[in-house]
């Protein structure tokens, strides 16, 4: 049987067409035409496993893959990254004066207990996710909702404070949770309810088992509303504890499924396919995901025609450089200017080129910076004059000792602390920020470092 191998949805951009020119096979999500076998387990590979399974309450990658089986929305957002199709919602349609959006729910659905799903479950899930004591990471998608209202079991209308190009999708996000389990809780003991483990939804497959940082095992749903779906019947989400063993499991044929292929292995993997020489199919698939957004700061005709007049080495050329006309007209000095460097992308390079751009201070980034990775890179910046350089991020007296003593001028404080960060769920490193801030602060006090300490996340918002 081949082997599935699923490239990053932040790779999305190679298969924007259905002729896929950087070579892979771009992933069917709706197979049609295709004679499909019903039956059959799925062992999926996972670097860490869930951090619940509560929709109101999963932050984690893996949290996100096992919820889209379990749970369903209203709507389902179409492969064209705009579009939506029905779900538990079989029609919607907007009001003359555009303010309104009214959902006919489907009547055949069940949760995975047998009750009847209808439009109460609807208004209780918006009234969670708008509930600060829940915190629900989306909640900023329903402040244009107005009020819910539900006429009869099926029938929910989303009242909208104004029209925006985004009221379908403020109204349809978030997956729908149960009333008649959740409902007989306060929403403050929601977040350590036994549900967040033992999961009741609408989707296709169901809660079976959970071995905690081994195997969560989903089974068919039987009384799932759409005919002869799923195919499978179970599923098994397998955590496996890195890339490099999880990517072994896929070739010894353990595992079927991994996802999230760095591009310089993927290409390599598609020139295998094409080939012959492996039996790992490697699929690409589109998504709206982003990891990083850089503003371009600098005037590339300015640039571009100072550099061709200078030579390589004349230290001047960054006193030439002019901003974007977006950020004003001043002209970027070296003081000004600074850069990013992300352990283990090529760090050096990275470094002369901006050095010889005139960046100044250097930001040295890694998850967790109490790391033999970050030494090399520290040195090489220490070599270069009047370079400032900030790192991190740490968590203990022994990595603040550790970046302090390798000469970093400021260090970043707190690991995963953050509302939105998941390295601690990943990785299991990390502690409250607080007890971060306090602990390396005595580190500081006690090695009489000139390093300073900055607190990264946590303290608004703590994760």
């Amino acid at each position: 049987m081949n082997r599935i191998f699923l490239i990053s949805l932040c790779l999305l951009f190679f298969s924007c067409s259905k002729t896929d020119s950087q070579g892979g096979q771009q992933a069917r999500l709706d197979p049609t035409g295709q004679k499909i076998v019903p039956g059959g387990t799925l062992v999926a590979g996972i670097i860490s496993e869930p951090d619940v399974l509560n929709p109101l309450m999963a932050l984690s990658r893996t949290a996100q893959n096992v919820l889209a089986v379990l749970y369903r929305q209203l709507g389902k957002l179409n492969t064209d990254m705009v579009s939506y199709s029905p779900e538990l919602a079989k029609a919607w349609f907007f009001s003359e004066d555009s303010l309104a959006i009214t959902f006919q729910l489907r009547t055949d659905v069940f949760w995975h207990d047998s009750t009847l799903f209808t439009a109460n479950d609807v208004l209780f899930t918006y009234a969670l996710q708008t509930d600060p004591t829940i915190g629900w990471v989306g909640i900023s998608l329903k402040q244009n909702i107005r009020v819910i209202e539900a006429p009869n079991d099926s029938t929910v209308i989303f009242r909208f404070t104004k029209r925006t190009p985004t009221m379908l999708t403020e109204a349809i996000e978030g997956y729908i949770v149960p009333q008649h389990i959740l409902g007989k809780l306060d929403p403050a003991e929601i977040p350590n309810s036994p549900f967040n483990r033992q999961p009741v939804g609408t989707g296709p497959f169901k809660f079976k088992d959970w071995t905690s940082q081994q195997t969560l095992v989903l089974e068919r749903f039987e009384a799932y509303y759409k005919p002869g779906k799923p195919y499978l019947d179970r599923i098994i989400f397998m955590v496996v504890s890195d890339n490099i063993n999880l990517w072994l499991q896929v070739k010894s044929g353990d595992v079927d499924f991994m996802e999230g292929v760095p591009a310089r292995d993927f290409n390599n993997l598609v020139l295998d396919w094409e080939v012959g020489n492996s039996n790992v199919r490697p699929l690409r698939y589109p998504g709206r995901q982003y990891d990083f957004i850089g503003w371009n700061l600098i005037d590339y005709d300015n640039y571009s025609t100072n550099l061709a007049a200078a030579d390589d080495n004349q230290p001047e050329i960054s006193a030439m450089l002019e901003p974007n006309t977006l950020f004003g007209s001043q002209k970027l000095q070296a003081e000004n200017a600074g850069a990013v460097i992300a352990v283990g992308l090529e760090e050096k390079p990275m470094i002369d080129k901006f050095y010889r751009l005139g960046a100044r201070f250097f930001i040295v980034d890694v998850a967790n910076g109490f790391n033999a990775a970050v030494e090399p890179v520290v040195k090489y910046l220490r070599n270069l004059n009047d370079v400032f350089i900030i790192c991190g991020n740490v968590d203990s007296k022994e990595g603040f000792a550790y970046l302090s003593n390798l000469g970093v001028q400021a260090i970043r404080v707190g690991i995963g602390t953050g509302s939105m960060c998941t390295t601690s769920i990943m990785t299991g490193v990390g502690q409250g920020i607080v007890s971060s801030i306090v602990e390396c602060r005595a580190a500081k006090d006690e090695l009489r470092s000139e390093a300073l300490l900055i607190a990264d996340g946590g303290i608004r918002t703590a994760r």
